[in-house]
């Protein structure tokens, strides 16, 4: 079962851990419980429960990343993931109210701390989207090992979809983010991949017309930030997703 019907998602999934408390700490009581999880911690039922622990446990969190008790947003999330007691541990939220989509707080990380955000935060655990493996650097699941593109194709950018270029090699290996823009399509581009989205198609041709180029095929949304590709580009509405029961393209929210 993937997740595009929340409510009945969360209640079979044994993988999901709901975060039942009466204060505005529902982010940092996440991150804690999801830490306890991770570190077999002696104590992770009383963690689960929500007893003293947890709220102990995330008045500290807040205190360490110099955070303001109350609700938390991205900007929140990024000075937690620089914390001290938090360096180990890549933070991986996702997002209920935009399509689901995931966000990396850190680089890739033995251990992750799996958050779930609709109303408030909760913590969920490897099984979420129902696969075997997930990848922590192309942020998406996969269920047969040695079969995902990050495991038999490291050379391979998933920005311009291309294969083979040195600098963009070393440059992924060095953990060092893309930081060249393109104004059409707002995507983020390594220096040689900006180029090749430009002047390649995604079967690595040179772009011609008959090859269209990844630029002119992808965009992502200005909004959302979701990747576009093909005719979701026209269709395409913040908040809205492809239902994989009713095959329809709904409203995440709502439906």
């Amino acid at each position: 079962m993937k997740p595009g019907h929340p409510e009945i998602f969360k209640r079979l999934k044994g993988s999901f851990i709901s975060i039942n408390n009466k204060d505005e700490l529902c982010c940092a009581r996440a991150i804690v419980t999801a830490k306890a999880r991770v570190d077999d911690h002696p104590k992770w039922n009383s963690f689960r429960r929500g007893v003293s622990i947890q709220s102990d446990e995330a008045i500290k969190l807040h205190i360490e990343a110099n955070v303001e008790m109350g609700k938390c947003s991205y900007e929140e999330l990024t000075r937690f993931a620089l914390t001290q007691s938090l360096n180990n541990y890549q933070l991986l939220p996702v997002d209920a109210t935009r399509g689901y989509s995931m966000t990396s707080f850190g680089k890739p990380q033995e251990k992750q701390l799996v958050l779930l955000y609709d109303i408030h935060y909760h913590t969920t655990l490897p099984g979420f989207f129902g696969n075997s493996y997930f990848c922590t650097r192309c942020l998406k699941p996969y269920n047969n090992e040695g079969q995902h593109a990050c495991e038999n194709n490291p050379d391979h950018c998933s920005s311009c979809l291309q294969t083979g270029y040195e600098d963009f090699t070393e440059a992924r290996c060095g953990n060092q983010p893309p930081a060249t823009p393109c104004r059409s399509c707002k995507w983020m581009f390594y220096d040689v991949c900006f180029q090749n989205h430009l002047t390649k198609s995604y079967k690595e041709k040179t772009a011609d017309s008959k090859n269209i180029s990844v630029c002119s095929q992808c965009r992502k949304c200005r909004s959302c930030k979701k990747l576009l590709v093909g005719l979701k580009k026209q269709q395409h509405k913040c908040g809205y997703i492809d239902c994989p029961s009713c095959h329809e393209y709904i409203e995440a929210a709502s439906h």
